[in-house]
Formats: C-alpha cells, sequence, structure tokens
C-alpha cells in the first residue's frame, strides 16, 4: 500500500466517524434543564411595619396536617377519604398506566426476539376417491418452527427520548395524584369545619327559637291582664317567625354539607348522618402553625412539580 492510499482511507474513516458523530450529536438534542425562577434564590421576610404577621420558619409542614386540630373525627374522615375518593383512584390508575407505557417504552432499547411453533396431523380419508385409486390413508405428522430476532441501533437517539419522556410523564401523573391528594384533605377539612360551624347556628336557633316562644307566651299575657298592647304581641309574633324561618335552610346546609363529606369519601348520600348528625363544638385551632419558608412552600407544591414534568415531557 502506497502512502497516498493509506492517507486516503485514514481520511475516509475520519470523515465517516466524524460524520456518526455530528449525526448522533443532532440527532439526541440538548437534554432538559429546570426552570430557574428568582424567587427560590429570594429570602422573603415580613414587612417591618406589619406586626401581625407571623415569622417565617424552617419548620416542616407535616404532611398530615389536619392532626394539629386534635379532632378525632376529622382524622378519621381524612383517612377513609384518602382509600375510598374516587378521583384519587383514578389517578393512582393512570399512574399505573403511565408506568406501563415507560415499560413499553423502554423495551424499544432491548432486541426483540420472537419464536413460532405449530404441528398438524393430517390423513387421507378412507372413503374418498383418493384412497379407491391407491392412495395411503396412513395419518402423517407435519411440524414447524421458526426463530427471528431484531435490534434497532439508536444512532438517532429516538428510543432514548421516548424513554425520558415516558419517564417524564409517570413522573407528572406521580405529581398529580399528590395534588389531588392535597386538595382532597384540604376540601375535607373545610367542609368538616363549615358543618360543625353550621351546627353551632342551628343550635343557638333553635335556642333562640324557645326563647322567641317564652316572649310570645310572655306578651301575650301582659295583653290579657292589660299590661300591654296588641302591638307588643305582634311584634313577639313576628319575630317568634322570623327566627323559626332560618332553622330550615340551616337544616338544609347541614344535610347537604353531610352529603358533600359522603361524596368526598366516595360513599352514598346520607351514609354518616348517623355519625355526623349529633352537633359537636368546633375544633380547637392550633397555637402555632409550621408553615415554613414561603419559597420553599411553593418549590413543594405537586401542581408546579406537575407542570415541571410535563414541560419535561
Amino acid at each position: 500500500m502506497t502512502l497516498q492510499q493509506a492517507l486516503s482511507r485514514l481520511q475516509r474513516c475520519t470523515g465517516a466517524a466524524l460524520c456518526a458523530v455530528s449525526l448522533a450529536g443532532c440527532a439526541v438534542g440538548p437534554d432538559f434543564v429546570k426552570p430557574v425562577a428568582a424567587v427560590h434564590e429570594a429570602a422573603l421576610t415580613p414587612r417591618q411595619d406589619d406586626a401581625s404577621v407571623p415569622a417565617t420558619s424552617d419548620a416542616q409542614v407535616p404532611s398530615q396536617w389536619w392532626m394539629l386540630f386534635n379532632d378525632a373525627l376529622l382524622a378519621d374522615l381524612e383517612s377513609r377519604a384518602q382509600g375510598g375518593n374516587l378521583d384519587l383512584q383514578m389517578a393512582s390508575e393512570r399512574i399505573e398506566q403511565s408506568r406501563a407505557q415507560l415499560g413499553i417504552a423502554s423495551a424499544e432499547l432491548l432486541p426483540s426476539v420472537g419464536a413460532t411453533a405449530s404441528i398438524s396431523r393430517e390423513a387421507l380419508s378412507q372413503h374418498g376417491k383418493f384412497a379407491a385409486l391407491g392412495a395411503p390413508t396412513r395419518p402423517s405428522d407435519f411440524s414447524q418452527l421458526g426463530f427471528d430476532a431484531s435490534w434497532e441501533i439508536d444512532l438517532w437517539g429516538r428510543a432514548r427520548r421516548a424513554r425520558e419522556g415516558a419517564a417524564a410523564v409517570l413522573e407528572a401523573t406521580q405529581y398529580e395524584r399528590e395534588a389531588m391528594r392535597v386538595a382532597l384533605s384540604a376540601e375535607v377539612a373545610r367542609t368538616y369545619l363549615e358543618l360543625r360551624g353550621t351546627q353551632a347556628q342551628l343550635d343557638i336557633a333553635q335556642q333562640n327559637l324557645a326563647v322567641a316562644q317564652r316572649l310570645v307566651g310572655l306578651a301575650q299575657s301582659r295583653e290579657r291582664n292589660g299590661v300591654a298592647t296588641r302591638f307588643e304581641t305582634s311584634s313577639a309574633l313576628a319575630q317568634l317567625a322570623t327566627v323559626r324561618s332560618t332553622i330550615p335552610e340551616l337544616t338544609q346546609h347541614r344535610n347537604a354539607l353531610m352529603n358533600a363529606l359522603a361524596l368526598l369519601l366516595g360513599e352514598e348520600p346520607r351514609a354518616l348522618d348517623t355519625q355526623l348528625r349529633g352537633a359537636l363544638p368546633l375544633p380547637s385551632l392550633p397555637a402555632s402553625v409550621p408553615t415554613g419558608v414561603p419559597s420553599e412552600l411553593a418549590h413543594r407544591r405537586p401542581d408546579i412539580l406537575r407542570a415541571e414534568a410535563q414541560l419535561h415531557a
């Protein structure tokens, strides 16, 4: 081999290698970079002229934050909602679906192997025309075996990017379920506290009704004895009718809240009437709530993390 031929072969090999590297680099594309927000680096502190704002702390917000109310019934409702809510179950099923899609996308990077096998047994009928001509009627066995294998060389990075996108979709569905879980626990607590407040108002309205009835009886007695006029009795009756008219509205609102809690727990309407109909005092508010640093709290929000994963996908 002459020097000129060796140099020519070296140039061809070098050119082919550079072309392959360039094509592979252009095909795979840039890697995903998480967005950087300025709020992550900011030090958020209350304004000096607002003394009512509590100071921030580094304490972690508990995942079961409703336990701060020290209400056993609320804790039981939250636990049952986590296990029985239909929307939360659907979100869990979507996670399994995304995990299966990730498995399919990952399988494209592996060799594909297939095999087939079949066996059959055939024979001519003894009463057929071929048997009459002397053809053999003994049964014969036929077997067939096949094997094939294929493997796609991921030169362009399509399969790798497909797997990366499927992994990001799986992460987004996991954050979606977490966001739904947070919203569900907040809605259960809000509805429960509103129910207790409505029951307290209903109890006060019933007490006012008893007072208004006694005032009517007193006004009627005063009118019979000539101490008061008909106007005082009419005013007492009007006040009694006003108080009495608030009770059906409060009762209807109480029943609607109990049905709303049953729906959040994935149960039938009126399923919680026996458990929740009795009026209980409002839960005591916690002395201090570990809110954490607002910027860190924003970066732990499942909906923000879900949006980031969807952007990655």
